[in-house]
């Protein structure tokens, strides 16, 4: 368990939108049977997020590729799923703590049960993480070894 105050110093929930697509489109198996002509792939509906772009976001464009499907509603299927999965930037919360008994470098991959409780998580964040990082910085005149932990929702 991982308290702050506590043995958590401090934390960051910085947002990653590097995955992040308001505009995607999939494309998969062409459809032409006839090797002498032009052949195009089957391409799916374009999908666009006009509410994330009215709201400030750029455009950000998405594509996947399908080559062995071949029907229409199938490729649409499989666009909404991976526009779905990408609309929302993803979060990876890191936490700076004190290395000591119960926090060691054998937390890497384990489940760490974070609580924060401050003027930005009032009524106390209680959440279980997945360390999946881990950086860790020896000590200095007068401040003790840390580590800075990566986590992610199990």
């Amino acid at each position: 368990m991982l308290d702050h105050p506590g043995p958590v110093l401090s934390y960051a929930w910085p947002t990653d939108a590097t995955q992040k697509a308001n505009a995607w489109q999939s494309r998969g198996s062409s459809v032409n049977t006839n090797q002498a002509a032009d052949s195009f792939p089957l391409m799916s509906t374009l999908l666009v997020d006009d509410a994330d772009i009215d709201a400030g976001w750029p455009r950000l464009d998405g594509t996947s590729d399908y080559t062995t499907v071949e029907r229409q509603e199938t490729l649409d299927a499989h666009a909404r799923a991976d526009w779905d999965a990408s609309r929302a930037p993803v979060t990876i919360p890191e936490v700076e703590v004190r290395l000591g008994a119960n926090v060691t470098p054998a937390l890497l991959g384990a489940t760490v049960r974070l609580r924060i409780r401050d003027l930005w998580w009032p009524d106390t964040l209680d959440a279980r993480y997945r360390v999946v990082g881990m950086s860790i910085q020896p000590p200095e005149r007068g401040r003790p070894e840390t580590a800075r932990l990566y986590l992610e929702v199990p």
